[in-house]
């Protein structure tokens, strides 16, 4: 263990614990407490109910946009071309490392929100309105024009993937035991994403291990 690169972070503590400049000491050098911490590009925050890791991505997709906003506004480049360049560039900041997250409602509600005004900078006449000051194109007619996804269902398509990773692994995997698992609270998580998709639980939980099944319903 590196003593320099070794932090600690605590959950569901005292305020004071939380707020320590240390907890732990070794050999003889005290390993810093932190309330935030950044680990292979995702925010981590010792306030589950404060999604700070969700403002960073924001803000680094925000600055990825601002970087190229002229290569994507540019109409001369093909709007599939700008688009998937988007994709890679500012959605994959917006959305990183969500796939084992099960987003809130408000949450998705402001990465759709973020994503698809992106989208209408891009597409010709994406703002304008019609005569009764309406929009003149949906959200989802701008996703129609861009061949592209809200980036709440681009989430949700991710998070079933990592599902049927997991439920691949050999049952012997602490991760495939704690998802099939029958705890008491525990076993109705996949209840929500069930509602989400319009499936039952017990055939969401079929779906994910029949490959062709699971392509058609991403579609």
């Amino acid at each position: 263990m590196s003593e320099s690169k070794t932090k600690t972070m605590t959950w569901k503590t005292a305020e004071s614990t939380k707020k320590s400049d240390s907890l732990l000491t070794i050999n003889g050098i005290d390993l810093e407490n932190v309330q935030t911490f950044k680990y292979l590009g995702h925010y981590h925050s010792d306030d589950p109910k404060e999604q700070k890791y969700l403002k960073q991505q924001i803000g680094a997709a925000y600055g990825k946009w601002n970087e190229f906003k002229k290569v994507f506004k540019d109409k001369r480049i093909n709007l599939k071309t700008r688009v998937k360049i988007a994709q890679s560039m500012v959605r994959s900041r917006l959305t990183y490392a969500i796939e084992t997250a099960r987003l809130k409602s408000e949450q998705k509600n402001k990465i759709d929100t973020i994503w698809v005004r992106m989208l209408r900078q891009m597409v010709s006449g994406g703002f304008s309105r019609n005569d009764n000051h309406s929009l003149k194109f949906s959200n989802n007619d701008i996703y129609k024009i861009c061949n592209t996804k809200s980036a709440s269902r681009f989430c949700t398509i991710q998070h079933i993937k990592f599902l049927a990773h997991v439920a691949r692994m050999p049952n012997s995997a602490i991760q495939k035991q704690w998802l099939f698992t029958d705890l008491p609270r525990k076993k109705d998580q996949w209840l929500p994403l069930a509602n989400e998709l319009d499936l039952d639980p017990i055939q969401l939980r079929y779906t994910i291990f029949d490959k062709n099944k699971l392509n058609e319903l991403l579609g």
